[in-house]
């Protein structure tokens, strides 16, 4: 991969904050990036063919299932219940993806729901795994449209290809091509989804997956950083948390990576900086699809 994969890949998945807009077109990405269309088309069918871009899904608002999105750390695990600990986390649902690091450390992120249900879900994190050395509140504007029936059908079809042609979603839904398109607007205007391509960066040849973790002594002085990251070309996303910084970097080798974590500590309000090599990112979502016929059976039987 190149600067402009990248550049490319972040504009359909983080390009700033989420991808609102699960039907960005090819040249809309093209513009952003300063290319022409074909060549971004070009670019994705390779990634895809080289098994790098597996698939295009959505993810829904964790607001729309009366839940909310946390980052967990949790602490190296190693040994044979290594394996037993990741795949009992991948199984308890509402997991959304998992991060696992070199070293043995893992990352989740979740959608939470409220109190003590979220309680009960930090006691089976630590019981499968370790209890989460942090746990930070992913902070997205909140959705503003309430789906109907139609809307679920049309979440449902767009989960399983979110770039397909709207006959094809429309064949999925059981609707017609014009009412599906009035309700893709209705969901992107409202921010009920977005756009979350399932890709593989460990396939990346010449390519160290980097998760980088910036901590700020004063939050208020992020501004600086923020700037800096703009600048870098090998990010597909950065999340924004109250404390803290989280990226999804692409770096050529790890001398490059820690020279990047070097420079970031020396600005002004960072506390520290955290470099991790990824072995890869699992996306375990089936559990919406799940809840995306539930509501459809409601509506229905309602």
């Amino acid at each position: 991969m190149d600067t402009l994969d990248y550049a490319i890949l972040r504009q359909f998945m983080h390009p700033g904050t989420f991808q609102w807009d699960v039907r960005i077109s090819n040249r809309d990405v093209a513009e952003a990036v300063g290319v022409d269309e074909e060549t971004v088309r070009q670019r994705i069918r390779r990634l895809s063919e080289r098994g790098i871009l597996v698939r295009w899904s959505i993810a829904l608002h964790p607001a729309l299932l009366g839940r909310r999105m946390y980052r967990l750390e949790l602490p190296a695990l190693t040994g044979p219940a290594r394996a037993r600990a990741f795949d009992g986390l991948a199984a308890m649902g509402n997991v959304y993806h998992l991060f696992d690091f070199y070293g043995g450390r893992l990352a989740l992120v979740v959608y939470a729901e409220e109190g003590a249900a979220f309680e009960r879900q930090l006691a089976l994190v630590g019981a499968l795994w370790a209890p989460p050395t942090s746990v930070a509140e992913m902070r997205l504007p909140p959705p503003t449209v309430e789906p109907t029936v139609t809307d679920w059908k049309v979440l449902r079809a767009l989960r399983e290809d979110a770039r397909a042609p709207y006959a094809t979603i429309a064949k999925h839904a059981g609707l017609s091509e014009r009412t599906v398109r009035r309700s893709v607007e209705r969901l992107i205007e409202g921010r009920a989804m977005w756009l979350s391509p399932i890709a593989e960066m460990e396939r990346a040849e010449g390519t160290i997956p980097t998760a980088i973790r910036i901590f700020y002594a004063d939050p208020a002085m992020r501004a600086a950083v923020d700037g800096r990251l703009k600048a870098l070309d090998g990010i597909i996303f950065a999340t924004h948390y109250p404390d803290q910084t989280q990226l999804s970097y692409g770096a050529r080798r790890l001398a490059e990576a820690e020279e990047l974590r070097e420079e970031l500590a020396r600005m002004p309000g960072v506390a520290r900086v955290e470099v991790d090599i990824m072995i890869r990112r699992v996306t375990v979502d089936g559990w919406m699809d799940e809840i995306i016929a539930r509501r459809i059976k409601e509506s229905t039987d309602g």
